[in-house]
């Protein structure tokens, strides 16, 4: 199955504010694992969204404050170390819903990523945008395939091989 972000891929960009939403792929077999490949990518925000955090203090707010020795705790996993922490990202989860584990780290940037890969029959990618000038455009192909088959045992199913050692629905 081809995922295009939007209906105008390749020509412009998305650029809703605000956007959350998930797509699920499950894999034709319980047996099948699911892998999802861009083929174009395209996700960031130009100017990104302030972290929720404490209000900036002061040098005059300071003095004579127990604040000097307090350590600040970052408020979510994402921070400055992540590209995506302000900005616009796609996450996959490995499973049929949001509440499945996530596959790897948020995805943002310019350049395609590697493509992902499931543990079991359902896949979930989530695009987030955020900021005030997300830029969306993304293209990809969702696979079901079955791991561990030679070419002999690909012929006994409706599977179709391939040279990488993977078999196709």
């Amino acid at each position: 199955m081809i995922v295009n972000s939007h209906q105008q891929s390749k020509k412009y960009y998305f650029v809703t504010t605000g956007t959350d939403c998930h797509l699920t792929m499950q894999a034709s077999s319980p047996k099948d694992n699911v892998q999802f490949y861009f083929r174009f990518f395209l996700v960031y925000s130009l100017l990104r969204v302030v972290p929720l955090g404490p209000a900036p203090l002061f040098p005059e707010a300071l003095q004579g404050s127990s604040l000097l020795n307090s350590r600040f705790e970052p408020t979510s996993s994402g921070g400055p170390g992540d590209p995506c922490h302000a900005g616009s990202f796609i996450q996959f989860y490995d499973g049929r819903d949001r509440t499945s584990p996530t596959l790897g780290p948020p995805l943002c940037g310019k350049s395609p990523p590697q493509p992902v890969l499931s543990t079991g029959n359902y896949l979930t990618l989530r695009l987030v945008t955020r900021g005030t000038q997300p830029r969306v455009d993304f293209v990809g192909d969702f696979t079901s395939f079955r791991l561990g088959f030679n070419q002999s045992d690909c012929s006994t199913e409706p599977y179709f091989p391939c040279r990488n050692g993977k078999c196709i629905p």
